[in-house]
């Protein structure tokens, strides 16, 4: 048997795959959020996206934070998001121009 020293092993691959979108029984849940909470594992990122509200007629200013929803990635999604997000954040800016942005962000 010949080995192939020093030579890259073939990378693997596999045939295209056809993807169909289905929607979920009851359909696919819309949410607003205006805030983001991000914590993180060694094996992934939990995004809690909630809708934070000033509540009116307060005694102080008092908000209302509502988590709506929380989604899960693994790095390398939450890596392919990243680059994802800043090409679309590109693209709208050039048609748009920047987006400027609060001098300090909560």
């Amino acid at each position: 048997m010949e080995e192939d020293q020093g030579k890259p092993a073939a990378p693997l691959s596999s045939p295209p795959v056809k993807v169909r979108h289905v929607e979920a029984p009851g359909g696919a849940a819309e949410v607003y959020a205006n805030y983001v909470d991000i914590s993180w594992t060694s094996f992934d990122l939990q995004y809690r996206f909630s809708h934070n509200q000033r509540l009116p007629n307060e005694p102080e200013p008092t908000n209302r934070m509502e988590h709506r929803a929380t989604v899960t990635l693994s790095w390398a999604q939450a890596k392919m998001l990243v680059a994802q997000t800043l090409a679309i954040l590109q693209k709208y800016e050039q048609l748009n121009g920047e987006i400027e942005l609060p001098p300090k962000l909560p």
